[in-house]
């Protein structure tokens, strides 16, 4: 039997919000509901977010390049100059 863990991103710090500007996410394996949970909280919590850097260890299987951009370009991004950088 398999046991799932809950994964929340609930609290945001107030300098997350105001000084964040970089952020790069490495050693993702494939692209799943609780990569594109982290990728959202930063995309909707940062407001001077400049780059958000996804990379993989080799590309999804499932998703292409495309895909990731188009569902993370469907998020409301608090920082509307925020760049998203995949790299496979």
């Amino acid at each position: 039997m398999e046991v799932m863990e809950k994964f929340e991103l609930v609290n945001v710090p107030r300098c997350f919000v105001s000084t964040l500007e970089h952020v790069e996410i490495k050693g993702l394996f494939d692209w799943g509901e609780q990569d594109m949970k982290i990728a959202s909280y930063f995309l909707e919590n940062s407001a001077v977010l400049k780059k958000l850097i996804l990379s993989f260890m080799g590309c999804p299987q499932h998703y292409s390049e495309s895909d990731i951009y188009e569902e993370l370009n469907k998020l409301t991004k608090r920082s509307p100059r925020c760049q998203i950088i995949i790299r496979c």
